[in-house]
């Protein structure tokens, strides 16, 4: 189930030009980076990104205010060639590691590391006879948002 960590985080993708400009848009015209699920109509030939929550800690305390949360979530990157997958890992990264403090869809991003970047160069879509390259990116967030 989505957080507003993970939300937060597709918006701040989403507004990095370098990020936007190596993936793919839908038929639609909305840029392909998707919180968990990725829909049907997505190819083998798309370039798109995946953000997955794989550990999240919420805000406790006992009122209803604002607060500190923290999660683990990865970044998968995915391209039909290894430059590709590659291009879009660089751009992200490039992006994150620059921020300091910035706020996105309701979620104060206070803490931004890359803990792992790895290649998936076996990685096959399900269902699918070609392969499809993969980046990996783990990354920790620390943000500041409303609890409710």
């Amino acid at each position: 189930m989505a957080n507003r960590i993970d939300k937060g985080i597709v918006i701040l993708l989403e507004s990095y030009a370098a990020v936007v400009a190596a993936v793919d848009t839908d038929p639609n015209g909305f840029t392909r980076i998707y919180n968990d699920n990725v829909p049907d109509q997505v190819g083998q030939a798309d370039k798109y990104i995946t953000v997955n929550e794989i550990s999240y800690v919420p805000v406790k305390h006992l009122t209803d205010g604002a607060g500190y949360s923290s999660g683990l979530y990865q970044i998968d990157c995915y391209a039909p060639t290894k430059d590709g997958s590659i291009t879009i890992r660089r751009a992200i990264q490039d992006n994150l590691e620059s921020q300091a403090y910035i706020l996105k869809g309701g979620v104060g991003f206070c803490e931004i590391n890359i803990q792992s970047a790895a290649s998936d160069p076996t990685y096959l879509d399900q269902g699918a006879t070609a392969k499809q390259r993969r980046e990996v990116l783990t990354v920790f967030v620390k943000a500041l948002h409303p609890t409710t």
